[in-house]
């Protein structure tokens, strides 16, 4: 048999075995439940008391065990993907950049990140040569590209754009980078909290009401994103939180993309000369359409209800359920792997195995800030 074979072989079985562990555990069911989270174990997060945003909602329709582990016991990677870190940073930076009235300049640019990367060190413990590798990447790509961000969207902060665009110009901000509680009461009375973080809120010339909401993306499928928007959960749970926080109806979504740069360092090319090119692409005018896009969706009303209806309602009912001990504990094997390689919580679940990762007290904390 071949090297290559043996090694295939080696890892199939590690993997089997894996689950077939996990398998035995997850036999004791309705027990386990109970005891991991009526207070027989110690639990990090609390369904009634700390209540659930929309990636936790996500990562529990994703797979039960990793919420468990990532929610209940406050386990988080310690090597996040890059994209991830990337979307996080510009994220935590442009909150501070719209708290300010004035369009920021490079040299604010580069004071916000030094103090995301000063946080960045107190919340990861001990890291590793290669996060702190990617972190000086990722830094360096956030200065290379925020700057002219603010200067392509200046009418942000100034209400003048260099270039006119056809989506909706914010007139009177409502809020910005805002973050939300808001209560969900089920049939029985009982209520959760529901919390997040805005981007933005504001009108437009008409006095309508819409959301800004910023992603991270390499890749745009607009089509998909507009027909999907009456489902997509963190959109609709952003404008629904919107309706029951203000009463007011939102018109829709203005979506804001800042597209990651897809450049690859040079065999010879030191990181500041990487940057540095990177930095020359973004600043082109030429270039600005393919980093800064951003369209609207606009909902209806009756889109919000049917969906805080016919969705909302239903997945927090069996997350409760869950909590309670009442509906059943269980792994999703499909989640493991997907197309952007290995979970988060793929060595804990299979191997048992948690070097990579580190403990935190309240990581609802960090779920809550999760865009």
């Amino acid at each position: 048999m071949s090297r290559v074979r043996r090694r295939v072989k080696s890892e199939t079985e590690q993997y089997a075995a894996g689950i077939k562990k996990l398998g035995k555990e997850m036999r004791e069911g309705h027990k386990a439940a109970q005891e991991m989270f009526q207070g027989v174990h110690c639990s990090r997060w609390n369904f009634w008391k700390d209540g659930v945003s929309s990636s936790v909602v996500s990562s529990w329709l994703t797979c039960r065990e990793q919420t468990r582990l990532a929610l209940v016991e406050g386990w988080r990677a310690r090597q996040e993907p890059i994209y991830f870190a990337f979307g996080t940073c510009v994220h935590w930076v442009l909150e501070q950049l719209y708290s300010v009235k004035s369009a920021p300049g490079a040299s604010r640019v580069h004071n916000m990140l030094t103090r995301y990367s000063a946080k960045w060190r107190k919340e990861v413990v001990k890291p590793t040569e290669k996060q702190l590798e990617q972190h000086e990447l990722v830094l360096g790509l956030v200065a290379a590209i925020l700057p002219t961000y603010a200067t392509r969207w200046a009418g942000d902060w100034t209400g003048k754009y260099p270039i006119p665009t056809a989506t909706q110009r914010p007139s009177n901000w409502v809020s910005l980078e805002r973050r939300f509680r808001v209560e969900f009461e089920f049939s029985d009375g009982k209520k959760v909290q529901i919390v997040g973080a805005r981007d933005g809120v504001f009108k437009d010339r008409y006095k309508r009401w819409w959301l800004l909401d910023t992603k991270c993306l390499s890749v745009i499928l607009e089509d998909n994103i507009e027909q999907t928007l009456p489902m997509d959960l963190q959109f609709m749970l952003y404008l629904w939180a919107t309706w029951k926080e203000t009463g007011v109806f939102p018109q829709g979504l203005l979506m804001n993309i800042v597209r990651r740069p897809g450049h690859r360092i040079g065999k010879t090319e030191s990181l500041r000369e990487f940057l540095d090119r990177v930095r020359g692409d973004i600043e082109q005018k030429s270039r600005w359409p393919h980093f800064f896009h951003r369209f609207q969706l606009a909902v209806t009303n009756q889109e919000i209800r049917s969906w805080e209806r016919d969705v909302l309602e239903p997945i927090l009912m069996d997350m409760r359920n869950w909590w309670e001990g009442t509906a059943p504990h269980y792994i999703n094997p499909q989640a493991l792997v997907s197309k952007y390689g290995r979970a988060t919580m793929f060595e804990p679940i299979v191997h048992n195995d948690f070097s990579g990762c580190y403990q935190v007290e309240r990581p609802m904390d960090y779920h809550e800030r999760l865009v």
